[in-house]
């Protein structure tokens, strides 16, 4: 990779991208934010991350804040997942 004006331009013949923790264990991190968010919110922590386990975003949040407009919040940070 070299720096440009504009950010980082990468060149080869290939990407790899690791979106379900295979090859990079990622828990942690997901853990660390989820229970961050749970926190500011007021729920349980442990309660959330668990819940966080083999689910989609929209779900988790409507399982755990239904007082949230889950779709509402997962169109938003579809960005995020880009």
């Amino acid at each position: 990779m070299r720096g440009s004006g504009e950010g980082v331009t990468a060149t080869g013949r290939a990407v790899l991208f690791d979106v379900d923790g295979v090859l990079i264990d990622t828990a942690d991190a997901h853990g660390r934010v989820w229970r961050a968010w749970a926190g500011l919110r007021g729920l349980d922590p442990e309660a959330v991350w668990r819940a966080t386990q083999g689910r989609r975003r929209a779900d988790i949040l409507r399982l755990v804040a239904p007082g949230l407009d889950a779709k509402k919040k997962t169109e938003k940070n579809k960005k995020k997942d880009k």
